[in-house]
């Protein structure tokens, strides 16, 4: 039986961009001490790794090619959403220049007067809590929420 050839484990970890100790307990069964005291792992070994790299790069990139196709359908419908908003919350603040961003953006989700003061409290504590000294805690806007 002739002996095949041999690839320094070192060599392969480097290629792969991973750790020598985790690439020999991943070929636990295959890494054999060469000539020289090097651990190794037959060729065949480190052909199979690089087909697996190699087809792990092929899915992944068909997996990116896959959500840049969504991303590219979700965008126009996004972009006009977003438009709109932006168009709608700047007419808000120039109706009602007495309102806060909070305020604004709780008037344009369709808040009510009780949810828009406690918008309004809520932003308040924030920025007062930073010019205070404090750390100010940002709140979630909660319809829920009272006060």
């Amino acid at each position: 039986m002739g002996e095949q050839p041999l690839v320094p484990l070192g060599l392969l970890a480097l290629e792969h961009g991973t750790n020598v100790e985790h690439l020999a307990h991943r070929l636990n069964g295959e890494v054999v001490v060469d000539d020289a005291g090097l651990r190794a792992v037959p060729c065949a070994t480190a052909r199979r790794l690089a087909d697996e790299r190699q087809q792990q790069a092929e899915q992944q990139h068909a997996s990116m090619e896959a959500w840049r196709a969504r991303m590219a359908e979700l965008a126009p419908p996004t972009r006009a959403r977003l438009r709109a908003r932006r168009e709608r919350q700047l007419r808000l603040r120039r109706e009602h220049p007495e309102l806060s961003a909070y305020e604004v953006a709780a008037l344009d989700s369709g808040g009510t007067e009780q949810q828009l003061a406690a918008a309004g409290r809520r932003h308040d504590e924030y920025v007062q809590a930073g010019r205070n000294g404090g750390v100010g805690v940002m709140h979630r806007f909660n319809p829920q929420q009272n006060g």
